[in-house]
Order: structure tokens, then sequence, then C-alpha cells
């Protein structure tokens, strides 16, 4: 290496060297400013939806002020007995939008809502065990006609499905009300005793009837699918390529039409029911006050008194030899005297009205 190339390397290295010291110079200090910390209530582990909440589950922890979580719980007293109405994961703070006064699971039931369980031992074969909490379903109904398969009266073939209700959300699959934690689920392997579904209170009365007349099923569809459609009611004669049928099963294109027409029946029978016994009742109250007040008014004119007829009385007069006779008309009371057989009038008995006299 030459004297020229040397003294190029030196200048680059104090040349290198000033710079750092300059930039170290105007660089300010960093200064660490220790903030405002205040304990706050955390999940000490994973919290399932629906849980009531206990002091076990909880556990405090240091957050700084700047940063708390909007409606951050500061105290375990004030949440235990709650219970959790939207998961949490362990050491995520507890906020009032994520928990509710309710107890149980009822608390999870939203307003004008009822939670409604079929029963069947044979509903995991149905579904697959495909279900999970919050899916959306729609309801099949199965029922087998009473009547002779092929008789008169049998215009189905011995059976019919229809759709009873559509989209209606799965509130819990046995005892569990929350879909599993993690990226995956690992579905159940034993057969579903019960699922239970969140439907309005007609819908719910729709179910029970149903229930109680068929067979209930679960057809799982698109959580995003809110389409309601309404398709006709399929028999076995619609299996087998039966043509024809009655107008009436035509009519009937899914059993809620047919609830209603039935309800509606019902209702406008009663209806009329009511008004006649209404009216009759008023005819009858109408009839006993007439009978009472005719009765008041025989009662009214028998106590009453009786007028008493004028009664003439004659006076005979003696006048020196002269004889006469007096006619009164007296208004009032008059006795006959039992020794003479005439008229004879007391003091105060009458009044005097007419007078006639004749010599």
């Amino acid at each position: 290496m030459n004297a020229r190339s040397l003294m190029v390397l030196m200048l680059a290295l104090v040349c290198g060297v000033s710079a750092a010291v300059a930039v170290s110079q105007i660089r300010p200090e960093t200064v660490e400013v220790a903030s405002d910390t205040t304990p706050i209530v955390a999940a000490a582990i994973d919290i399932p939806r629906g849980t009531s909440i206990t002091a076990d589950i909880l556990k405090t922890m240091d957050w700084p002020k700047d940063q708390m979580p909007e409606g951050a719980i500061t105290s375990i007293e004030e949440v235990v007995g709650r219970t959790a109405v939207i998961p949490m994961l362990q050491n995520e703070p507890l906020v009032e939008r994520k928990i509710d006064e309710g107890l149980g699971v009822a608390s999870l039931i939203g307003p004008g809502m009822r939670a409604f369980t079929i029963s069947t031992p044979d509903m995991g074969s149905k579904v697959a065990g495909l279900l999970l909490p919050g899916n959306k379903v729609d309801v099949l109904w199965t029922q087998t006609q009473r009547v002779r398969s092929g008789g008169p009266n049998d215009f189905t073939g011995g059976a019919s499905v229809s759709t009873l209700l559509q989209g209606v959300q799965v509130f819990a699959i046995d005892q569990a009300v929350e879909k599993s934690s993690g990226t995956t689920t690992e579905l159940s392997k034993t057969k579903t005793q019960s699922v239970t579904l969140l439907v309005t209170e007609e819908q719910a009365k729709k179910l029970s009837l149903a229930q109680s007349e068929g067979t209930l099923s679960l057809a799982l569809r698109r959580d995003d699918d809110a389409s309601d459609t309404t398709s006709p009611i399929i028999t076995l004669n619609d299996l087998r390529g039966v043509q024809g049928g009655p107008p009436i099963r035509e009519g009937l294109a899914t059993a809620a039409s047919f609830f209603r027409d039935v309800i509606k029946a019902n209702q406008q029978m009663m209806e009329k029911q009511l008004e006649a016994e209404a009216k009759a009742k008023a005819e009858e109250e109408a009839r006993i006050a007439a009978e009472q007040e005719r009765k008041e008014r025989e009662a009214a004119e028998a106590a009453a008194p009786k007028p008493i007829e004028p009664v003439w009385v004659r006076i005979r007069t003696l006048r020196g030899r002269n004889s006469g006779q007096v006619n009164l008309q007296l208004h009032g009371r008059a006795q006959v005297s039992p020794l003479s057989g005439q008229s004879a009038v007391r003091a105060g008995d009458g009044n005097p009205s007419a007078v006639s006299m004749s010599d």
C-alpha cells in the first residue's frame, strides 16, 4: 500500500469518527417515563359464553390508565354472580358489554324470544352431528296420516313433510350454548339428545303442536342465508310418482298457513258465539228489569189509599108543627147508626159539599 492510499484511508476513518460523535451529540436523550396504572378485573381462564361468573375465574391486573378499555370493571365484587354474554379469553379485561345482570343462560335470550327444546333420540343421525350453537336451521315437520293409506280420505299416500319454520337460530346443543374454542371444532361422535332453538312465542306454539302430532327434524343452512321461500308439502304420493290430488293439498303451501287458517276460523267462531251470548244476556237482563218494574208499580198502587165515595145523609127537621128534611152530601167517613139504621155524621168525620132541603 503506497503512502497516498494510506492517507486516503486515514482521512476516511477520521471523517467517520467525527460524524458519529456529531450524531450522538445531536440526538436527544431518551427519558423513560413510567405511566400511571390502575388495577382492573381480567379473566383468569377462558370464559365461555353463558358462564356464571365466580371469583375463582377472575383476577386483577395493573393496566395503564391512558389505555383503559371502555366500561372496564375495577372490582371483582361487581361482577360475581353475573353472566358472560360474550366469550372471553384468559387475561382479557372484563367490560360491561360482555356481561349481563341475569343468571344463567336465560340472560342470553333476547327480548320477546323463547328458547324451545326439541328432544328426540335420533336427532344426531338426522344432522350428522354438524349442528353448533349459533347456526341457522329450517324446521321440517313429518306427519303420518291416521287414515288408511290409499283410502278415500288419504291424499298423501300415508305421510307428508313440510317446512314449518325457516332461518331459526340454534341456541344450544344438549347443555352446550357455545361453540368450541380454537380455529377448528371437533364434532361430537355421540348422538345429540336435544336441540334448543330461539323462536318467538307464536313459533313456540307451532313447534309444540307439531311435535305432538308428528316428528320434527332440522336442516342446516348457511348463516348468511336470509331467504324465506315457500315450498309445497311433499307427500309419499309425490315420491311414488302418483299424479293428481285434491285441490285441498295444493292449497296448503306450508303447514304454517294451515295452522293460520284453522286458528282464524276458530277465532271467528268464538267471536260469533261470544256475541250471541252477550246479546242473550242483555235481553234477559232487560226482561228481568221490566218484570221488576211492573211488580214495584203494582205494589205501589196496592199501597195507595183508595178514594171514598161521597155519602148522602137525610136529616129530618121539625119546626113547630111543620116537618121537613135536609139532605147532606158528605165526602168523609159516614157510619150507620145501629139503632135507627140511618146514617149519622160525627163531628169531624166529613165536610158537607151539597145541601138540599124540603118541607
